[in-house]
């Protein structure tokens, strides 16, 4: 695949159990959680940013950055409560995908 990947996940427990650690520790994966680090955020928005980390693993409070060149953005199990924000500002994050898709171009073809 030409570009980067994203995978939304609903929550931190599903990403780690969904996705075996030696996939989560390769140099062009990035993950993107609420619990992490401001540093540890920090380096992965910038790895995204600059185009080294191909996949990025997320969680829908943490998919929010500057992409190099995305190519795909998916939500994992979309029917789970998780992806709807109770907090301000509320939003969905089906509807910020559809957005952040038209923003970069990505299509909505597999």
């Amino acid at each position: 695949m030409n570009g980067q990947q994203c995978l939304i996940f609903p929550d931190l427990r599903t990403l780690m159990s969904s996705v075996d650690e030696s996939i989560r520790k390769q140099k062009s994966v990035a993950i993107l959680t609420s619990s992490m680090t401001e540093k540890q955020r920090n380096d992965a928005r910038w790895s995204i940013k600059n185009g080294t980390s191909r996949i990025v693993l997320c969680t829908p409070s943490a998919f929010f950055c500057d992409w190099r060149r995305l190519s795909d953005i998916q939500i994992i199990d979309p029917h789970l409560r998780y992806y709807k924000n109770r907090q301000n500002p509320r939003f969905g994050a089906e509807s910020v995908v559809q957005q952040i898709k038209k923003l970069y171009f990505v299509s909505d073809e597999l």
